[in-house]
């Protein structure tokens, strides 16, 4: 875990995405630390013994085991696409301790057999490639599906070259266990949790935009905000945008 900002301020917590790790978010919270406490997470990829995780449940077992002690009375959770589906999981379990949830590039969930199995192929796909193939070759693939193709190339050999140092065997063991067709249905909780909602999608991300109207519908008070001239990872194209995004929401929601 990283910590930026003062413990006497309001507290951040982020979650980074699949291929991530706590710096992505660090060009953000360089805006926000003079005014919040910022802690930046790492998602797990092993259990307390140090195995690979199985599933959905076992992920969400090792973040807490990780992270609940870690974390302070109250506090408010920003997670990108996996980060954020395991903020949007967790949510529930900390409600007491949970000021606010942002959620950015963040699939609720799967409603159907035929869609989780077409999912499950797909990841199934994904990690036998990060276990047999040259890791920068499937990177290279991998951010030239559809979600990612707002990237230049500049862009995208940059994120290739920040994610080239992992390890592929437990990145698909990470890829199995958090799969989305293991993930459980989070529309509802999504839709009625007590708590403020900011959810936040690239201009140039039509498949999450989509995903965002459809939250909009179910929950009337969901705060909805589209970066201009990003795609599916908001806070890597657009930092500054991003962290003004947030403090106009934190000031709404915190400081009423």
């Amino acid at each position: 875990m990283s910590v930026r900002g003062a413990t006497s301020k309001p507290t951040l917590v982020f979650i980074h995405g699949f291929l991530g790790r706590p710096a992505d978010w660090h060009r953000v919270v360089e805006q926000l630390s003079e005014r919040y406490q910022c802690l930046l997470l790492t998602v797990p990829d092993r259990d307390e013994q140090g195995q690979p995780l199985g599933d959905w449940q076992g992920l969400l077992r090792a973040c807490e085991h990780h992270w609940t002690a870690l974390l302070p009375h109250r506090f408010t959770l920003i997670g990108y696409s996996l980060g954020g589906r395991i903020a949007l999981a967790l949510s529930q379990t900390w409600l007491t301790r949970l000021e606010a949830l942002v959620l950015e590039s963040v699939h609720p969930g799967l409603s159907t057999a035929s869609a989780r199995h077409q999912r499950r192929q797909h990841d199934r796909q994904w990690s036998d490639a990060l276990r047999t193939k040259p890791l920068a070759q499937t990177l290279d693939r991998w951010y030239r599906q559809a979600v990612f193709a707002h990237l230049s190339e500049s862009e995208r050999a940059e994120l290739i070259d920040l994610r080239s140092a992992q390890q592929p065997d437990r990145l698909a063991d990470l890829l199995s266990a958090a799969s989305l067709a293991g993930q459980p249905d989070y529309w509802t909780q999504a839709a009625q949790l007590p708590r403020p909602l900011l959810y936040i999608s690239g201009a140039q991300d039509a498949k999450y935009g989509a995903l965002a109207q459809q939250l909009a519908a179910r929950r009337a008070n969901l705060i909805w905000q589209q970066m201009p001239n990003s795609g599916h990872n908001c806070h890597h194209q657009s930092p500054q945008v991003y962290a003004d995004f947030l403090s106009s929401f934190l000031t709404q929601v915190l400081h009423d």
